[in-house]
């Protein structure tokens, strides 16, 4: 009799335990949705990563720890101006990932140095949260097109950070050599900035996204609309220009219903822009099955088609 009390008491005990991790995670999501609105400095930005990602962690992977400690990220970001990414140290990494993931943390550590995250606030945040996500994902080593998912998201940043770092710095010593040298004219060097200026804008504008769906699914999982983001503070800042979103699927399923799951694509994005206030004119096109991405035959499942293409035109 004893032996089952005991048991019963333990067992609610887990219970209650998982239950307040939860409470304490889900209400910190909830408090911190008042506050990430809008970013305009990196640190909004970084607690917007953090703050998807938890939210993903928390109602999409049922892992109430992991979300509780992104949720403190993202508010340690937003209210105290601090961040760090993961030690590899501290996480139970399979061996086949240690070399990379310390290659990883040094290369971070390094931009942070440099202090990179003032230039790019919002690649950076991209980066970062990447690498944590990624840190997280390969400890748990079973997921593994999360784990390619979120390296590709630090992997895309961080060389666009540090191209762009030695594209200027390349630049600044053609100018500092031209300075030097009196056959040198105060136009060439006008040029040269202007290059770099034109070029910088021209990697960093997002007037083109695609985001991508779930098998037979219409909205976005808590990764692809962190992905939104970065168009839709370009489209704040474009209020004069137009919005068009084509929805798309793969082969899987009819020609009618893909045409209908399309369509549901096509206009959960345009209701999720609006509900960020956008004032730009919205068009939306579904094309079901018939623009393919990825070209396959019929009643074939691709990731790559099922998909949304924005433009802002």
């Amino acid at each position: 009799m004893n032996k089952i009390l005991n048991k019963i008491i333990n067992y609610g005990l887990f219970f209650i335990f998982m239950f307040a991790i939860n409470s304490c995670a889900h209400f910190k999501i909830i408090d911190l949705e008042k506050n990430t609105s809008n970013p305009s400095n990196f640190y909004q930005y970084l607690s917007l990563e953090y703050l998807e990602f938890a939210k993903f962690e928390l109602y999409e992977m049922k892992d109430e720890i992991d979300a509780n400690h992104f949720a403190y990220k993202s508010s340690l970001s937003i209210n105290k101006n601090k961040f760090y990414p993961e030690n590899p140290k501290d996480w139970d990494i399979p061996n086949k990932y240690i070399e990379e993931a310390n290659s990883m943390y040094k290369k971070i550590d390094n931009l942070i140095n440099q202090k990179a995250y003032n230039k790019f606030p919002e690649e950076f945040s991209k980066m970062l949260i990447g690498y944590d996500c990624w840190i997280e994902q390969v400890e748990e080593n079973w997921q593994l097109d999360h784990i390619q998912s979120c390296y590709k998201k630090f992997d895309k940043n961080f060389k666009f950070i540090s191209k762009t770092i030695v594209n200027n710095t390349e630049i600044g010593i053609k100018i500092k050599e031209s300075n030097n040298s009196n056959n040198e004219k105060s136009s060439d060097i006008q040029k040269n900035n202007n290059a770099y200026e034109e070029k910088f804008v021209e990697i960093s504008q997002a007037n083109k996204l695609v985001v991508f769906f779930e098998f037979d699914k219409f909205t976005l999982s808590s990764n692809q609309t962190i992905e939104l983001e970065r168009f839709i503070k370009t489209a704040l800042e474009n209020t004069n220009m137009k919005i068009l979103i084509e929805g798309h699927t793969d082969t899987m399923g009819s020609k009618s219903y893909n045409q209908k799951l399309s369509k549901k694509r096509a206009d959960f994005i345009k209701k999720y822009l609006m509900d960020r206030n956008l004032t730009n004119t919205i068009e939306t096109k579904a094309f079901g099955e018939k623009s393919l991405l990825v070209k396959t035959t019929d009643e074939v499942k691709e990731k790559k088609n099922r998909r949304a293409e924005l433009y802002l035109k």
